[in-house]
């Protein structure tokens, strides 16, 4: 297998941190507002249960997209490293998954 990915494969992994990361974001937002509607007096018990819902929901889709996430050029699993949202290479076919700088490649790839 190459060690460079194409554009296209780029793309579909600049989507799939996209996704993650609006996960994580989005996880981290809702447990925010659920501790506020927890603290604040006078909220109801259903926003409380919709808020927290949604935080699980948030919190499950990012566990789940970051473990399972898949090689744009292999389709093998990626898994996940401490400190990154995903590994700079893949485990299986050994391609770079960081993006070429402008310097690497003579242009852009967007």
């Amino acid at each position: 297998m190459s060690q460079a990915l194409t554009p296209a494969q780029y793309r579909r992994l600049r989507i799939t941190r996209g996704v993650l990361l609006t996960c994580i974001v989005g996880s981290l937002l809702t447990l925010a507002i659920t501790i506020w509607l927890f603290v604040a007096a006078g909220t109801s018990s259903t926003w409380r249960a919709v808020s927290t819902a949604v935080f699980v929901e948030f919190a499950a889709s990012a566990a789940v997209l970051g473990a399972f996430a898949k090689c744009p050029a292999c389709s093998g699993r990626l898994g996940s490293e401490a400190g990154d949202l995903l590994p700079r290479r893949c485990p299986r076919c050994g391609v770079r998954l960081a993006e070429p700088t402008n310097a690497e490649t003579g242009e852009s790839l967007r």
